[in-house]
């Protein structure tokens, strides 16, 4: 399949994203895998030393652009989106003057957060493996354009919706 096209590299087209669309619906929803997202998070420093609406920065807007269905958006589409956001949430994490690594453990604690809400909504572990499996290169897709938006501060030009 290739790279991701969340890589800035040129030669990268955005047709390579894998098309994400869960039948028409999402397998979770991202409010409930943003409630087991923040409960994780709020038991950890930094998170913990945080207010609310600091510990959530733009996660919220990742969470719900990685699991929606995409209805009639393109594959690319809905790249350019996540890309977007991702970023604007790895500038958030620098404006706040937080290391860069808080983002790799935001990413993996989303991960966790996805597995534990598809299997508390009863959906047979076999498929959760095979949607965890899946979005693992999104996932550090997403976690790349998260750093790119840190060490730029998102204001790279043509990566705004």
């Amino acid at each position: 399949m290739g790279e991701t096209p969340f890589l800035m590299d040129p030669d990268v087209s955005d047709r390579e994203w894998p098309d994400l669309r869960w039948c028409g619906e999402p397998p979770v929803l991202a409010a409930e895998a943003m409630e087991d997202w923040l409960a994780t998070l709020r038991a950890c420093r930094p998170w913990n030393d945080m207010w609310l609406d600091d510990v959530t920065g733009g996660f919220r807007a990742v969470l719900e652009e990685l699991l929606q269905c995409g209805g009639l958006l393109p594959p690319g589409v809905r790249a350019a989106r996540l890309r977007a956001v991702a970023r604007e949430h790895g500038a958030f994490r620098r404006r706040q003057g937080y290391h860069a690594l808080i983002l790799a453990e935001e990413i993996s604690v989303a991960e966790d957060s996805i597995v534990a809400a598809l299997m508390r909504t009863g959906v047979a572990p076999e498929i959760v493996a095979t949607i965890r499996d899946s979005l693992a290169p999104v996932m550090r897709a997403t976690e790349r354009a998260a750093y790119a938006g840190y060490v730029d501060g998102g204001e790279l030009p043509g990566f705004g919706i």
